[in-house]
């Protein structure tokens, strides 16, 4: 009886979909990891492949446990849907019907979720939000952490609108100065 092997099916370039079916073993597949990075993997069998297995059930294990490290930084929304993910392992089917919503609209949000957590933005304020000031922590966390609005940080935050933009800017300009490029930057959602 053949085994079960990991096949992939093309969605545009550059993406790859996993699926599992019965088919003769290939002599390499791609594998899709968290929707965002692609590993290849050989589908040879014996101890090479098992050892190629476990190293990559660690590195994944290892990348689940910082996800769910920078996960308490999100907003309790969002860190949800990471938890549910990552820690519990809950299913996109499961999470949905907890938030009464579509199974894709999780899918998505925690694609979202990740890509902002893996941001280059997310690192800059994390790294450097110990030395700002009060309010410009509170903003930054607000923001650029949590995925707030403007208008939605400025009400938690009890700030005016001008005084949010005035530290969003400032944080963004340092971004830059540190030698980042501004599409890396959160794009603020309308406000």
């Amino acid at each position: 009886r053949p085994r079960q092997k990991a096949t992939l099916r093309s969605h545009g370039p550059n993406r790859a979909q996993v699926s599992r079916s019965r088919v003769v073993a290939p002599s390499c597949a791609l594998l899709r990891l968290n929707d965002i990075s692609l590993v290849r993997l050989r589908t040879a069998t014996g101890p090479a492949a098992r050892r190629v297995v476990v190293d990559q059930r660690v590195e994944q294990r290892r990348d689940d446990d910082w996800v769910l490290h920078r996960a308490h930084l999100l907003s309790p929304e969002d860190r949800a849907v990471i938890e549910g993910f990552y820690d519990k392992g809950m299913t996109a089917g499961q999470l949905a019907r907890l938030m009464d919503v579509h199974p894709a609209t999780v899918r998505r949000r925690a694609r979202d979720l990740l890509r902002h957590l893996r941001s280059p933005l997310f690192s800059f304020v994390l790294a450097h939000r110990a030395q700002w000031s009060e309010v410009r922590r509170l903003v930054a966390d607000l923001h650029f952490l949590q995925r707030r609005t403007l208008r939605d940080t400025a009400r938690r935050a009890r700030l005016t609108m001008h005084v949010v933009r005035r530290e969003v800017e400032h944080i963004k300009a340092r971004f830059e100065a540190a030698g980042f490029e501004p599409q890396d930057a959160h794009r603020s959602r309308a406000s």
